[in-house]
C-alpha cells in the first residue's frame, strides 16, 4: 500500500508540476497577448491621433478653401460691380486731348493771337471760345447741367494765350479748376463795402498784370463780393472803367447752388442792391456782359429725363413728371449706389453706416500736413484728413490721373485690398494700387522778373486721393457725372439743390428716390427765373 501511495503521490506531483508548467506557459501566453493587445491599442491610438490630425488638417483646408472661394466671390463681385459704376466724362476727353498738368502755370504772353484750333469744340462752344480768346469782352457763360461748361473752361485754360487769374467762391470749386478762391485772391477785408481798399505790392502787380479774370460757379458769388472785386481792380489799375479795364469771364448756372447768406444779410443786400446775387451789383450792370447759354446737353440721353430736368430747373414741373419721378421710389437703396444729400453730416452718417456693415478689417489713414500748421481747415481740401476704409467699400477718386489717364475726379471704384501702407481699388474691372498725392491750396502772385503769373502753394497735405462714396453732398457732387444715384428731394432746403442732385445722374433708369416727392419738393428762385427771362428777351430784341 505504501508503495502504491508513493507512486500515486509521485504521479500527482508530476501531474501538478506539468500543470504548473502549463499554467506558467499559459500565463506567459496571456502576458504576451496582453502585451500584443496593449501594442495594438497603442498603435490604434496613434492611428486615431493621425486620423484626428488629418481630419483637423482637412477641416483647415476646407476653411481655407471656403475663404478662398469667398474671397474669389468677393473679388468677382467687386470686379463685376465696378464695371457698372462709371460713365465716360467729358473731363477725361479733355485730359486726353490737352494733357495739362496738375500745377497751374500761366506764362505772360504777347497780345492774344487768333486761335483757329477749335476741332475739339462743337459749333456753339467754338463761337463762345472766340469771344473769350479774341476779344476783351466781358461774358457770362451759362447753361443747363451737363452741357459742358466745365469742359469749355478747361479747354480755354489749355489753349489761351492770355494771362488769366482763375477763381471760384469755395475751396473745392477752386481746386476743381486748379485755381484760387476769391478770398485768397482778393482778401476778406477787401470784400466789405465800407472798408478802405488797401492792396499789397504783390496784389497790385497781380491785378495789373492779368488780362482776364475767370470766376467759376458764379451762382454762389454774393453781390457784395462781386461789387468789391470791381472796386479792387479799379484801384489796382487806376482805371475807372468796369473792373479796371480787365476782361471778366463768368461760368455758372444760376438755377444751381445759390450764394450763402444769413437771413439778415439777404434783407440788407435786397434793400441795398435789390438782391443777393452777383447780377444785382452795379458792377455787373455796368460791365456790359454778353450772355451766352450753352444749349446742347451731353450728360443725359433720355429725352423724358432731359425735359424733366429742364422743367425742374425753372420750377415748372407738372403732375405727370412728378408721377414719372416717383416711379423711381425705392424702400432700400441698392448696393453701392451713391446717395447725393444736402448736408455733410448726413453724408458722413450714411458713409459710416455702410462702412460698419462690411465685415472686413477697418484701416485708417491720416493726412500728412506738408505746408501749414495743425490749424488747417479740412473743408479747404477735397480729401479726408482721417480716412477710414474697408475691403469692399465704395469710394470716389478725387483727383485726375494725369500721367496714366486711368481715372478722373469723380470716378467710382471699390476697395479690393488694404494694408497699413497700401490701398488697392478696382475701377472698371481693373485693380490699381493707389499712392498718396499732394493736395495744394494756392495763392496767385505776379513774378515781375520772370514775367509770369505764379500759383504759389499756401498750404498742402498728402493723402490718398479717394473718399467714401456711399453718400456725398450736393456741393461736392457739382460738376460730377454718375451712372446711378439715390437722393431724397424732400431733404433739400435751398433753391437749385434738387436740380443739381438729379442732374448728376446720366441714366434715368438708374435714378432712385428714397422718398416720394411732390411739387413742394422742388425749390426754385423766382429772382433767378426772372433774370434769365429778362436777359433772354433783351438778347432777342
Amino acid at each position: 500500500m505504501i508503495y502504491v501511495l508513493i507512486i500515486v503521490i509521485i504521479i500527482l506531483t508530476i501531474i501538478i508540476y506539468q500543470k504548473n508548467q502549463d499554467i506558467g506557459n499559459l500565463q506567459n501566453d496571456i502576458k504576451s497577448m496582453n502585451d500584443l493587445i496593449k501594442n495594438i491599442k497603442s498603435d490604434l491610438n496613434n492611428k486615431n491621433k493621425i486620423i484626428e490630425s488629418n481630419n483637423a488638417k482637412i477641416e483647415e483646408l476646407k476653411r481655407q478653401n471656403d475663404k478662398l472661394l469667398e474671397e474669389l466671390s468677393n473679388y468677382t463681385e467687386i470686379k463685376n460691380d465696378s464695371l457698372t459704376l462709371n460713365v465716360l466724362d467729358e473731363a477725361l476727353e479733355l485730359i486726353e486731348k490737352t494733357k495739362t498738368e496738375d500745377k497751374p502755370t500761366d506764362e505772360i504772353k504777347a497780345q492774344p493771337k487768333e486761335v483757329h484750333d477749335l476741332e475739339d469744340l462743337n459749333k456753339e462752344k467754338s463761337e463762345i471760345f472766340k469771344i473769350m480768346e479774341n476779344t476783351n469782352t466781358n461774358i457770362f457763360i451759362t447753361g443747363k447741367a451737363g452741357t459742358g461748361k466745365s469742359y469749355l473752361l478747361k479747354y480755354f485754360r489749355a489753349k489761351t494765350k492770355k494771362k488769366v487769374l482763375y477763381c471760384a467762391p469755395t475751396g473745392i470749386a477752386a481746386l476743381n479748376i486748379n485755381g484760387v478762391t476769391l478770398h485768397s485772391a482778393f482778401g476778406w477785408n477787401n470784400l466789405i463795402d465800407e472798408s478802405e481798399i488797401k492792396l499789397s505790392s504783390n496784389n497790385l502787380s497781380l491785378f495789373k498784370s492779368i488780362d482776364t479774370l475767370v470766376i467759376d460757379e458764379i451762382s454762389m458769388v454774393r453781390v457784395d463780393v462781386f461789387n468789391q472785386v470791381d472796386k479792387i481792380l479799379k484801384v489796382a489799375n487806376r482805371n475807372e472803367r468796369p473792373f479796371g479795364g480787365k476782361q471778366i469771364i463768368l461760368f455758372g448756372d444760376l438755377f444751381q447752388l445759390p450764394p450763402v447768406a444769413k437771413k439778415e444779410e439777404v434783407e440788407f443786400f435786397t434793400d441795398k442792391y435789390g438782391g443777393v446775387f452777383f447780377f444785382n451789383s452795379p458792377a455787373y450792370k455796368n460791365g456790359n456782359f454778353k450772355f451766352r447759354e450753352i444749349e446742347e446737353i451731353f450728360r443725359q440721353k433720355d429725352q423724358e429725363f432731359i425735359e424733366i430736368l429742364n422743367d425742374i430747373r425753372i420750377g415748372n414741373i407738372n403732375e405727370q413728371q412728378i408721377k414719372s419721378l416717383n416711379r423711381h421710389y425705392v424702400k432700400d437703396v441698392p448696393r453701392r449706389v451713391v446717395q447725393v444729400v444736402p448736408k455733410k453730416n448726413e453724408a458722413n452718417s450714411i458713409n459710416m453706416e455702410n462702412l460698419d456693415k462690411l465685415g472686413s478689417q477697418l484701416f485708417e489713414y491720416q493726412a500728412n500736413i506738408l505746408v501749414g500748421d495743425n490749424n488747417l481747415k479740412e473743408t479747404d481740401f477735397p480729401c479726408d484728413f482721417d480716412l477710414k476704409l474697408k475691403v469692399g467699400a465704395l469710394v470716389m477718386m478725387i483727383t485726375n490721373d494725369q500721367e496714366n489717364k486711368r481715372w478722373v475726379n469723380g470716378t467710382l471704384g471699390i476697395i479690393s485690398s488694404l494694408s497699413p501702407t497700401l490701398i488697392k481699388v478696382t475701377i472698371n474691372g481693373t485693380d490699381y494700387e493707389i499712392s498718396p498725392v499732394t493736395f495744394n491750396k494756392y495763392k496767385c502772385e505776379y513774378d515781375r522778373d520772370e514775367g509770369k503769373l505764379e500759383y504759389i502753394v499756401e498750404s498742402s497735405v498728402s493723402q490718398f486721393p479717394l473718399i467714401l462714396a456711399y453718400a456725398i453732398t450736393i456741393h461736392k457732387s457739382q460738376g460730377m457725372t454718375y451712372q446711378q444715384i439715390a437722393c431724397n428731394l424732400d431733404s433739400c432746403f435751398a433753391p437749385g439743390q434738387a436740380y443739381v442732385a438729379l442732374s448728376r445722374c446720366a441714366n434715368y433708369d438708374k435714378l432712385y428716390l428714397t422718398e416720394k416727392i411732390n411739387a413742394g419738393s422742388i425749390i426754385t428762385d423766382n429772382v433767378v427765373a426772372n433774370f434769365y427771362k429778362k436777359i433772354k428777351e433783351k438778347e432777342k430784341s
